[in-house]
């Protein structure tokens, strides 16, 4: 590697550790409102994972269970989650931002660096994509980084192969493409497709060959996503019954979506260096403040360079107003779950990639010709990282490792519990109980299983037709409603405590709790021989929320079930895992009801012999015995699976075979000599 290149990287990572100095040296952690409400919680369940507990595929803790890699936003394939599967959460968090920021910088640099421009220009279009092209302001988002650092990786690997038809270079391009999906955020895996898609369609017009480069484009597209299927599989089918497929989806793909007149001032960071222009549609994730102006006179001469790029910038521009822009429905039609995606303002973080790599391709385009003019280079890097640490940094709010401590109160409590969610404004408090390990119904996440999602909030609020204000915003904002924590159906959901503080907001601070008087919840495995039949889903919403039945005598079962009691009847578990429990029951027989999710891939046996699961209590995991004693075991086996495995040795294959066909031929000569290479004359 050229000095002037180790001296850039070590540069940029002086820089961030300079940017990040309170975490670096004063051992505090940046951190915005959903890393209290989200990622905190969710990253501490790795290190407990590998510190005692290990990894199954159901995760037990929030609400009544959910399978654990189906959202992948919580990151668990990522490799940058080494990190916190090794080092204590509040300590991870410390270094998180300054190992993702030189990490997406440095991609950067190297990919505009293979594109054979200048160090001075590869480190300006990187800095300008990493300070102010919106990287930052998702420094909360640990799976939004993670997806955005292989971009430049991808593409990188492609330029490589182009440049030098190494087939080696095809599989490292297809792995590059599965970590974006294993980094987790679903929305920029999607752009980041456009993105290399387009990237790609134009490179193809300086390929020797045309049709191998066709094939080899394909084959890193598909042995990528092959690859990927470990987390695209649970991702899709929790997809598929999601809660989010209950909300308007044209008005939730909307949410926070660009206004025309931010357009513009996404591209001019300095005016909010003293004035905070107001946003129409961007709160919480505003455009303010994202490209500076000095990277737009750079920007129009890199068009010169590759106009086509140009046609991909103003395609996510307009992808930026919603569906008032056109794009959002065209991508519907092509990809039907980004109805699933909101915040279409989001799109200025692939259109700020192009526009940063154009701005670099212009500077060394006016910087080439005369070497005098580099000062004026060096003096626009400078004004680019002067307006990124004054707009940027001056936002970013550092807290103490002890705000993420559990109180006593919170981790003596009995579960199933929820913390804090009425009456409270702490965003941490919801997820305290999944922090403490413990089984939490009511928290914060981005995606329910819509069974869960319909029990609950009919449970609180009635008909979800009738409702219909309430679902969209309910889900828009990832929370689940808590006011009235006495229905029956959340008795039977085994809900046991809800702790509140006394005083004030902050978990820190609060020594005094207090925990509203339930009564009594069901047992985690009950049978019952009284049954309530639930006829279709509005009986079922309407049983939700009614408050004449007792949850401790019957179980709301699915009309036509047949159920045969001979007299009382009891179960116990014999063993509890998450993705196994066993069960003893003895007596009249009846509906045996585990206060557990009913999601695909639990599978039931009675004394050996394979039952059909019923959903008992709208939400939960049901099965008929029949009068007697039994062994009945539940085991949960992802329905996907199978699949994963077939994938991932088809995506091997495929790379073998496909690197086999596509390597040079030996009589197919020596590369074509293009206009400014040298030859080295010999004797």
């Amino acid at each position: 590697m050229p000095r002037r290149d180790l001296l850039a990287g070590l540069l940029i990572g002086i820089l961030f550790v300079l940017w990040f100095a309170p975490a670096a040296f004063g051992g505090r952690i940046l951190a915005g409102e959903d890393t209290f409400a989200y990622f905190f919680a969710e990253r501490s369940q790795m290190y407990r994972a590998a510190h005692g507990e290990g990894l199954s595929w159901w995760d037990s803790l929030p609400g009544l269970g959910v399978p654990r890699f189906a959202n992948s936003q919580h990151g668990y394939f990522s490799p940058f989650s080494t990190l916190f599967y090794l080092v204590d959460t509040a300590a991870a968090f410390r270094w998180y931002p300054i190992l993702m920021l030189t990490c997406i910088t440095l991609a950067c640099y190297g990919l505009l660096r293979v594109m054979d421009l200048a160090p001075l220009a590869a480190a300006f279009g990187a800095l300008s994509w990493s300070t102010l092209g919106t990287i930052l302001g998702h420094v909360q988002h640990p799976p939004v980084l993670e997806t955005l650092v292989w971009l430049p990786v991808a593409l990188l690997c492609w330029e490589k192969y182009l440049a030098t038809r190494r087939v080696a270079w095809l599989p490292a391009a297809a792995l590059a493409v599965a970590l974006q999906v294993y980094g987790g955020s679903p929305q920029y895996v999607v752009y980041n497709a456009l993105v290399m898609a387009a990237w790609v369609t134009i490179s193809l017009t300086r390929a020797e060959s045309r049709s191998k480069a066709v094939a080899a484009a394909f084959l890193v597209a598909v042995a990528g996503l092959l690859l990927a299927a470990w987390q695209l599989l649970p991702a899709l089918e929790l997809s598929r019954i999601s809660a989010r497929n209950l909300v308007d989806k044209a008005a939730f793909t909307d949410n926070f979506r660009a206004s025309l007149r931010e357009i513009p001032l996404a591209f001019a960071a300095e005016v909010f260096i003293r004035v905070r222009p107001p946003m129409d549609y961007g709160h919480p994730y505003e455009n303010s403040p994202n490209l500076s102006l000095i990277v737009l006179p750079f920007f129009i001469l890199g068009l010169r360079r590759y106009p086509l790029l140009g046609i991909a910038v103003a395609f996510f521009l307009l992808g930026m107003l919603g569906s008032a822009g056109g794009v959002t429905p065209l991508l519907a039609k092509v990809f039907p779950f980004t109805q699933q995606l909101r915040a279409p303002v989001r799109m200025l973080v692939p259109a700020a990639f192009l526009v940063s790599f154009l701005a670099a391709a212009g500077m060394d385009f006016w910087l080439r010709p005369a070497a005098r003019r580099q000062w004026l280079c060096v003096a626009a890097l400078v004004w680019l990282v002067g307006v990124g640490w004054l707009v940027k940094r001056s936002t970013d709010r550092y807290v103490e490792p002890s705000d993420f401590q559990v109180p006593p109160a919170v981790a003596a409590a009995t579960p199933r519990l929820t913390v804090g969610l009425i009456g409270d404004a702490n965003p941490l408090a919801p997820s305290m109980g999944i922090i403490a390990g413990l089984p939490t119904l009511f928290t914060r996440e981005a995606v329910w299983p819509q069974n869960f999602f319909e029990a609950i909030f009919a449970s609180q609020f009635g008909d979800l037709g009738e409702n219909r204000r309430k679902v969209d915003i309910c889900i828009s904002n990832n929370v689940l409603p808590l006011v009235e924590p006495h229905r029956p159906l959340l008795r039977a959901f085994g809900l046991r405590t809800v702790l509140t503080p006394a005083a004030g907001p902050s978990a820190r601070s609060a020594e005094n709790w207090k925990s509203l008087p339930l009564q009594p919840a069901t047992p985690d495995c009950a049978v019952f021989a009284a049954t309530i039949p639930v006829t279709d889903a509005r009986e079922g919403w309407r049983l939700a929320r009614a408050t004449d039945w007792d949850p401790l005598r019957q179980a709301l079962a699915p009309a036509g079930l047949a159920v045969k009691s001979e007299g009382p009847a009891t179960a116990t578990f014999v063993r509890r895992a998450a993705d196994e429990e066993e069960i003893a029951v003895r007596g009249g027989g009846g509906l045996l009801v585990v206060s557990g999710l009913s999601y695909p891939g639990w599978r039931v046996e009675i004394d050996g012999v394979p039952a059909s699961p019923v959903d008992a209590n709208l939400a939960l995991r049901g099965v008929v015995v029949p009068p007697g004693t039994h062994r009945v075991v539940w085991r949960h086996v992802p329905t996907w699976l199978g699949q994963a495995w077939i994938a991932t040795v088809a995506g091997v294959l495929l790379l073998a075979g496909g690197c086999f066909w596509l390597r040079p031929s030996k009589r197919s000569g020596p590369r074509r000599l293009d206009a400014g290479d040298s030859v080295t004359p010999t004797e």
